[in-house]
């Protein structure tokens, strides 16, 4: 190989590294969770996140409850794609079914990672992931469930 086509090597190599780590350009900001509601047999947890490009390809969302109190109960949700939610802020909930859950205190998480780019192949290598924490206390009364944020 002559000069010219290692320094373009070299180069490429250098944008999709910058694009990666610096740029961040396919990223999902998880800005957290909010107060959880009771809904039918459910509860609701919402969460927000900012999505930074136009099209969003190959990210996902996943979220488990955790039991404080006996670590080995955990509750996972249904992991989804986020390939049809637009640019800019979004809201949704994240449902966990009321009849697998005691009384006690909850930590729910939420993941969402992201590591696909067709000009990029750092973030299949490196996906980016966001993720948050938080605790909720749950108590089971005659009228249902009431959730203590």
């Amino acid at each position: 190989m002559n000069d010219i086509q290692n320094y373009f090597l070299l180069g490429m190599a250098a944008v999709a590294a910058i694009d990666r780590f610096i740029f961040k350009r396919k990223q999902v900001v998880l800005l957290g969770a909010g107060e959880a509601v009771e809904r039918d047999n459910a509860i609701a947890f919402p969460v927000k996140f900012q999505v930074n490009c136009e099209k969003l390809t190959g990210a996902h969302i996943e979220y488990w409850l955790r039991d404080s109190s006996n670590p080995t109960a955990v509750i996972t949700g249904k992991t989804r794609t986020l390939d049809l939610t637009p640019k800019g802020l979004n809201h949704e909930y994240l449902l966990i079914d009321t009849r697998y859950l005691d009384n006690g205190t909850w930590e729910l998480t939420i993941r969402i990672t992201h590591g696909n780019s067709r000009m990029n192949p750092l973030y299949r290598i490196f996906p980016l992931q966001e993720s948050t924490v938080r605790s909720y206390e749950i108590a089971k009364g005659k009228g249902g469930y009431s959730v203590i944020n």
